[in-house]
């Protein structure tokens, strides 16, 4: 009877050392993601990425496409950020040299980038123009709406609709005037979903409303026709 205590204790500094083979160091960890979305918020970091793996995270994460990128897809990419949506994938597209795109909108969250393309005839190949007066040559601006004032509490209010905007298309229809917008959205019913084509900052944005009462006060405005034909593919 005097040795089974004897015998447990042995068999309990056995089975100590045996759990203590397994040090904490050799269970792996998970590997951080290079693309993390919260919301509005995002993170990349990426530590020499190939493009396409960043691209495809950022959709896969964040539900943000881009389109239209031309780059090698195991170009490698060194870029680390966190910040809003906008802000992020705006220095990345930098770091890419990308200057021409578009941001398209759904309830104020970004949800795509759209790299528009750029001439394809070289400066020096372009034919020389003069200044010469022409009776009918095209007037340098195109009318549009300009936003004033935004009602609080409205669909354009939740929309992140802006004082400054200028709406060019309701529902793929091009508004010149404000009684044409008017017109147009009194057509569309209240659970109708439409696309709303807008100027700011001189980018186009697509924002997603419903029809009826937009919730804005505008005026006809003008802006550089320009800036309109650079984006009248995306428009369309």
């Amino acid at each position: 009877m005097a040795s089974i205590p004897f015998i447990n204790i042995r068999l309990l500094v056995i089975t100590l050392g045996l759990v203590g083979i397994f040090p904490a160091s050799a269970v792996p960890a998970a590997t951080e993601s290079i693309v993390v979305c919260d919301g509005d918020l995002m993170r990349i970091n990426a530590q020499g990425t190939p493009i396409a793996a960043v691209l495809d995270d950022i959709q896969q994460e964040c539900g943000i496409r881009v389109d239209g990128l031309q780059a090698e897809p195991d170009r490698p990419v060194l870029f680390s950020q966190t910040g809003n949506r906008q802000d992020i994938l705006r220095s990345l597209l930098q770091i890419l040299d990308v200057t021409n795109y578009a941001l398209e909108y759904r309830n104020d969250l970004l949800i795509q980038v759209t790299v528009l393309p750029v001439s394809t005839i070289p400066d020096a190949a372009r034919p020389e123009t003069t200044d010469i007066p022409s009776e009918t040559a095209e007037k340098p601006f195109a009318d549009g709406l300009r936003i004033v004032d935004v009602i609080e509490g409205s669909q354009a209010d939740f929309a992140n609709l802006q004082e400054g905007d200028l709406i060019l298309y309701y529902d793929g229809q091009r508004v010149t005037r404000p009684a044409e917008l008017v017109r147009l959205s009194q057509e569309r019913g209240s659970q109708e979903a439409v696309e709303l084509m807008l100027i700011r900052d001189r980018a186009p944005i697509r924002v997603y409303l419903n029809g009826g009462f937009i919730g804005i006060r505008i005026r006809t405005g003008l802006m550089d026709r320009s800036v309109l034909e650079k984006y009248l593919d995306i428009m369309e």
